[in-house]
């Protein structure tokens, strides 16, 4: 087997690398309140008014999905040689991502970003059909 099929047939290393970089990105994209989105739609609404000055006057006047964290670093990382998944191991988050409930504050890159922050990763192994 060629070089290039071994890399090929084996993406699993690759796959864990492209979601690891995703989560990076999730990660950054909490501390700035989903300023991280291309498409400027996305970025988080801010917090209405009232509940704001409430954190305030409780003493946990943090950022938006900021106060205990549990949301921004509970994530499962999966590869396997045929894909990767990021996937959040808490039962709110797929609220806050599709605003089902409450404002929308998509997480997740949208898929054209995704592409974008994982394509390096895979470049390698796709120069080495180019010889």
């Amino acid at each position: 087997m060629s070089k290039a099929s071994k890399e090929i047939a084996d993406q699993k290393k690759n796959n864990m690398k492209a979601v690891i970089l995703l989560d990076g990105w999730v990660k950054k994209n909490f501390k700035k309140a989903g300023a991280l989105h291309e498409d400027g739609s996305l970025i988080w609404p801010a917090l209405e008014k009232n509940y704001a000055n409430y954190k305030k006057r409780i003493g946990k006047n943090s950022g938006i999905l900021q106060r205990d964290l549990h949301l921004r670093n509970n994530w499962d990382l999966l590869a396997t040689k045929e894909y990767g998944i990021l996937r959040s191991r808490t039962e709110y988050g797929y609220y806050h991502e599709e605003g089902i409930g409450q404002k929308k504050r998509k997480i997740l890159p949208e898929e054209k970003q995704a592409f974008k922050i994982i394509e390096p990763v895979y470049r390698k192994s796709l120069q080495l059909f180019k010889k």
